[in-house]
């Protein structure tokens, strides 16, 4: 009787332990998608530079070719 106890702590315990890195996994998924996020931010904030870089310069080189 107290063996079979034994096990069935065993067994808990080392499902506790799987738990414990299922949980770490997925804290680190979490962390990776939240810097692909970041990442994909910065993307969009340059590609938002560029187009009004780009706009400025048409907007600049719009009275030279009216002329």
């Amino acid at each position: 009787m107290f063996e079979l106890c034994g096990r069935m702590f065993e067994l808990s315990g080392r499902m506790f332990e799987l738990s414990g890195q299922m949980f770490e996994l997925s804290g680190r998924m979490f962390e990776l998608s939240g810097r692909m996020f970041e990442l994909s931010g910065r993307m969009f904030e340059l590609s938002g530079r560029y187009v009004a870089s780009s706009s400025r310069l048409t907007i600049c080189q719009a009275p030279n070719l009216l002329t």
